[in-house]
């Protein structure tokens, strides 16, 4: 598919959140109601970690100057694109802090935009994270509850068929939460947490209206989802183990034994454990023993079992927002099914093509080398043998639960005859069959490029 945007069908939001600041551009069809992301950009600024002693804490001239230079990016960035339709929201960070106005100020007289930067309230805020969701995932005709963990805050929303029922925001947040206790406090941070949720009536007014799903919503939480989803909590040889968990597991759900799994994983204070994390969590590890001790805490404190996640939040809130007020009477729900087919199309296509190459390499190796048969299990090398079969163009049993939208819809398909022997077979007979079909795998690799056959969890 080729698109020919015109400007009067770009939108793009710039959301200055206390971590990091993030831009999305999207394309508008008015014809179909479907949106296209065509450039995301997310740069780590951590404006709350400058906040001075006094109160209300102030952002310093160092903060400023940084969060100044990467919007100045943006500028260029939204120029070279010729987008009409710009909204930028500040949060948490800039809300609270006493020269907040005076820097949303600077912004408008050092950068020229044309259009006002808005500091959100905390309810805002959540509500617009709500109607992201709402892009995401097709839970418009349930109660759900929406909980978006940023650097300064939480935002939660007990919402039914589209309508909000209940926002509320918590000043707790990974960055200032980490700022607060660092690593070494865990027990300090889990009694505060505990302590600021309970004296917020959240509990009560979430038990009295309830819910029939949880979502969240923030990158922390998918960062979260993501390590669970990787088996990150596992302590042997992940490469394999990720592929067989990995195809019992759905990435965009989880529950609180695993994330439980994952906290007591991630609060080690082992060197290696810190390296390890640092490698797998990016710019976000320095506060994810926050963000994860948090999420656990609010969950149980809450009840939730389960959560489901959702990729979009508060900048695809902002941007649906302004479709709405723009062009009145579409139909933003259409976007659901729409977005999640695109994202299965170009998973494979992303700045990961390689990693997923050496993932591939991995495989065959370990189905082209006889000898190394021998250390797997007969479910691990069943799954191998899916594997080939896959890169045959051919499809295996099929549910497709991650696609949003499609639940119940005949997505299961089935070849005439199975792959897989039944459970009499000897796992000779299995190599037996994985030799035969072995041979029409191949890896194609470019001259040139190294690929990370040992980085599946990245």
């Amino acid at each position: 598919m080729t698109i020919h945007p015109q400007p009067s069908n770009l939108f793009a939001s710039i959301d200055m959140g206390t971590h990091s600041f993030k831009l999305i551009i999207v394309y508008f069809d008015p014809t179909t109601s479907k949106l296209t992301t065509l450039l995301r950009r997310s740069h780590p600024v951590v404006i709350g970690l400058d906040s001075s002693s006094s109160s209300p804490p102030l952002l310093s001239p160092d903060c400023e100057t940084r969060a100044i230079e990467v919007v100045r990016k943006f500028r260029t960035i939204l120029c070279a694109h010729n987008v009409r339709w710009v909204r930028a929201v500040a949060t948490s960070a800039i809300r609270e802090a006493g020269n907040g106005s005076s820097f949303v100020n600077k912004v408008r007289e050092n950068l020229g935009f044309d259009f006002e930067v808005n500091v959100l309230s905390g309810v805002e805020e959540a509500k617009l994270s709500y109607l992201g969701v709402l892009q995401f995932l097709p839970v418009q005709e349930k109660r759900v509850l929406t909980l978006d963990i940023g650097g300064g805050s939480t935002e939660i929303v007990i919402a039914d068929h589209g309508e909000v029922v209940f926002a509320e925001s918590l000043k707790l947040g990974h960055v200032t939460l980490t700022q607060k206790f660092g690593e070494g406090n865990l027990l300090g941070l889990r009694a505060y947490v505990r302590e600021r949720v309970g004296a917020s009536g959240l509990v009560d007014k979430v038990k009295d209206l309830g819910f029939e799903v949880a979502i969240g919503s923030s990158g922390t939480i998918r960062a979260e989802a993501k390590a669970i989803w990787s088996s990150y909590d596992s302590n042997k040889g992940e490469n394999l183990r990720l592929l067989v968990e990995g195809a019992k597991r759905n990435l965009w759900w989880f529950d609180r034994e695993e994330l439980t799994g994952l906290v007591e994983r991630l609060c080690g204070e082992s060197e290696k454990e810190r390296f390890r994390r640092d490698g797998f969590f990016g710019k976000r590890s320095e506060y994810i023993v926050a963000g994860v001790v948090l999420l656990e805490v609010i969950l149980d404190l809450l009840g939730i079992r389960k959560m489901q996640v959702s990729g979009y939040a508060l900048a695809e809130g902002i941007v649906a927002q302004m479709i709405s007020e723009a062009c009145g009477g579409c139909d933003l729900n259409a976007n659901v099914k729409w977005k999640s087919v695109v994202r299965l199309a170009m998973s494979f296509n992303g700045s990961d093509r390689m990693n997923a190459s050496g993932q591939c390499t991995l495989i065959a190796k370990v189905g082209l080398e006889y000898d190394q048969l021998d250390g797997y299990t007969v479910d691990e090398i069943q799954l191998i043998a899916l594997l080939v079969k896959h890169h045959r163009k051919k499809f295996i049993t099929f549910h497709g639960s991650f696609l949003h939208g499609f639940e119940g819809e005949g997505l299961v398909k089935e070849d005439d005859q199975p792959l897989l022997p039944d459970k009499g077979s000897t796992t000779k007979d299995i190599e037996k069959k994985l030799r035969k079909e072995e041979k029409y795998f191949e890896v194609v690799m470019t001259p040139g490029h190294s690929a990370k056959v040992n980085a599946i969890s990245e």
